[in-house]
This record gives structure tokens, C-alpha cells and sequence, in this order.
């Protein structure tokens, strides 16, 4: 495999739940983990751009 360049991808995951299933665990702890894989994700960890 060859690394995609000039532009680099992207990739946008987005994620929408009304506010009181928040408060099911299965759900809560699936979007803290997009949260931390976004904010750890960078361009050469094949997440894209983070």
C-alpha cells in the first residue's frame, strides 16, 4: 500500500442523540470513545486528519 498525498484524506464522523439516552451507558461510552479517537487520531494513524 501506497499513503494517499497532496490532498491528504479526511474523514468526518459525526454522532447525534437526544440528551436523555445520554444517561444509557452503552451509549455514553460509545460517543466518550470518538471523542478520545478523535482527539488522538493523527494524519499517519490511517484516522485521517485529527
Amino acid at each position: 500500500m501506497r499513503p494517499v498525498r497532496n490532498p491528504e484524506p479526511v474523514r468526518v464522523i459525526s454522532a447525534a442523540a437526544l440528551e436523555t439516552p445520554l444517561e444509557q451507558t452503552a451509549l455514553r461510552c460509545l460517543l466518550e470513545s470518538l471523542r478520545d479517537a478523535a482527539a488522538t487520531a493523527g494524519p499517519s494513524d490511517g484516522f485521517g486528519a485529527g
